[in-house]
């Protein structure tokens, strides 16, 4: 589980829902835990609010930045 704030990694081709589009990620990423919603994570990507599965991303290490 991820607290607001905590980045995240998301690798390449993983789903994210946008307003009215469905996003497949073009290569991996590091996004920011803005909420937690049910079974996924509200962040930005593309400078609008979305939605990404928890179960498809992984938690960041604080030793690993």
């Amino acid at each position: 589980m991820l607290n607001k704030g905590d980045l995240f990694y998301v690798p390449s081709h993983t789903l994210i829902f946008g307003k009215g589009k469905i996003i497949k990620m073009p290569k991996p990423s590091y996004l920011i835990n803005l909420r937690e919603v049910d079974t996924f994570y509200e962040t930005f990507f593309e400078n609008q609010k979305c939605m990404v599965r928890k179960s498809d991303v992984y938690p960041v290490k604080d030793e690993l930045l």
